[in-house]
């Protein structure tokens, strides 16, 4: 039997996954949990944020991962999505998801399809993976 972890564990663990992966070294910015990623950051950084859990053993619950992607400027100087970037990113995560489960005695599944989103505030899309887990 197991103790019960905190969000904060859960997220160290995601996050320790990623910085030793295939997934990071696609990026050129850093790994950083929820809440620690420099507002004026201008690197394909990635963020891991803990979302929700159950008490309950095993317990399970939904981790978000972002990874941030500068926008580029259009023909008529306009912020626009790096397509091209977020393309490869959304593959790569793809791929890396497919070779986690197990890993640090988790099992992990994507709770949506990966995809890309639009943060206007900071002329940057991020590719968004939303991941179930459950402690084995």
């Amino acid at each position: 039997m197991y103790r019960r972890k905190t969000g904060k564990e859960i997220e160290t663990d995601l996050r320790s996954l990623i910085i030793h992966s295939s997934l990071a070294r696609g990026v050129n910015g850093k790994v950083y949990r929820g809440g620690y990623r420099p507002r004026d950051s201008k690197k394909e950084d990635i963020v891991v944020s803990f979302l929700e859990g159950t008490t309950t053993l095993p317990q399970r619950g939904i981790v978000n991962v972002y990874i941030y992607v500068p926008d580029i400027l259009s023909k008529d100087n306009v912020p626009i999505e790096n397509g091209q970037r977020t393309d490869e990113l959304e593959a790569l995560a793809a791929n890396w998801l497919d070779g986690i489960n197990g890993m640090l005695g988790y099992d992990w599944w994507p709770d949506e399809t990966i995809h890309t989103e639009n943060d206007e505030e900071i002329h940057q899309h991020f590719v968004y993976l939303k991941l179930n887990f459950k402690l084995i």
